[in-house]
């Protein structure tokens, strides 16, 4: 349908080595198992040498690191399963204490009003209060 996927990859192989990179093959799907659901672009001579050639392969699932390890018993094979976290992708929660059990401490302040204060109606008064003598 799409032609080989491998090919490409498998010619850059020497140029990658004379550079000093290291080739890692993330084995993400069983290509072998694709015509089954009507895909036919797989080469497995290709996936193989792949698997071979490779400095690590990273398969998704235990039957996929089975298989490529019956290819290369010797292929430094790592399962590394495909998934999140969920907890990462939920809402943040509010903050809600729980309720404690020890007596509280009593206030040394009194409490707060809880409506402000209401403004005067009438103006400041300018006189100033006769002073008693005594």
């Amino acid at each position: 349908m799409y032609g080989d996927p491998f090919i490409p990859f498998v010619e850059w192989f020497p140029i990658f080595r004379a550079r000093g990179y290291k080739i890692v093959y993330d084995a993400l799907d069983d290509f072998e198992a694709f015509p089954e659901i009507g895909l036919y672009f797989t080469n497995l001579d290709a996936e193989k040498f792949l698997v071979a050639q490779s400095d690590l392969v990273v398969a998704v699932s235990t039957t996929l690191v089975q298989k490529l390890t019956q290819w290369n018993p010797r292929a430094p094979i790592q399962l590394l399963r495909q998934g999140f976290d969920a907890d990462l992708f939920r809402a943040p929660q509010p903050f809600i204490s729980a309720p404690s059990t020890e007596r509280s401490p009593q206030r040394s302040t009194p409490p707060q009003r809880s409506t402000p204060p209401q403004p005067s109606t009438s103006a400041p008064s300018t006189e100033r209060s006769p002073q008693r003598s005594t």
